[in-house]
């Protein structure tokens, strides 16, 4: 399976369309929410389904986004919100929305409304881990040192061990960690030109900022 990461589109989708465009070794589309900057399920849709012409989207919501569009699931590109897929031989668990924030956005949940959901992935030492939020303490980092990351997730984490976390949310912290086994990746704003690309036999992974003129590494 080879796969591009998008996170925190926020509803530049002209950006993110080139992006997909620029590069050509995927076969799929992770997108770790923060697809819509407060926009509409309808909104949402139209932009799944013109991207899906790249490969097959598998996505979790952002807080940001629709609460509605974690029960979404089409021929092109599915929620990953609270499910567990395989894809390619790899198990991919997901889980959308942020915790709570004081921006009062519209897909916020409660620590134990996200353990409740975790519970549902089977994810037990292996597989990849799709979430909007990072974990607590990891990648989590927003202005004034303050941690915006979820506690459930670090929790299932710690606890599952799956191989990967793509995330994003917190865009100040994109970059890649460890928590145990797993390495964490919190992908970057894709409004601002970043993305990862990601091969799950070799386990190559690379960090990319989009230019118009050229690629670089970060």
């Amino acid at each position: 399976m080879r796969a591009i990461v998008l996170s925190d589109i926020h509803g530049k989708y002209d950006l993110a369309r080139r992006i997909l465009e620029k590069e050509d070794d995927y076969d799929v589309i992770f997108i770790c929410g923060d697809i819509t900057d407060f926009g509409s399920v309808e909104e949402a849709e139209e932009m799944l389904f013109e991207f899906s012409e790249f490969g097959k989207i598998y996505f979790v919501p952002g807080n940001c986004d629709p609460p509605k569009l974690a029960h979404l699931i089409e021929v092109g590109y599915e929620s990953l919100h609270g499910r567990t897929v395989n894809v390619g031989g790899v198990k991919i668990g997901g889980i959308g929305g942020s915790v709570i924030t004081p921006f009062n956005t519209p897909f916020e949940l409660e620590e134990s409304q996200i353990r409740a959901l975790l519970r549902g992935i089977g994810l037990n030492g292996n597989g990849i881990l799709v979430s909007h939020c990072p974990p607590k303490g990891v990648l989590d980092s927003v202005s004034g040192g303050r941690r915006g990351g979820s506690i459930a997730i670090r929790e299932f984490i710690e606890r599952k061990q799956p191989d990967y976390c793509f995330c994003g949310h917190i865009h100040e912290s994109k970059g890649m960690s460890k928590l145990g086994k797993t390495v964490v990746v919190n992908v970057g704003p894709a409004s601002l030109g970043y993305y990862c690309l990601f091969d799950s036999e070799s386990g190559k992974l690379v960090h990319r900022k989009f230019n118009k003129n050229r690629r670089k590494s970060i």
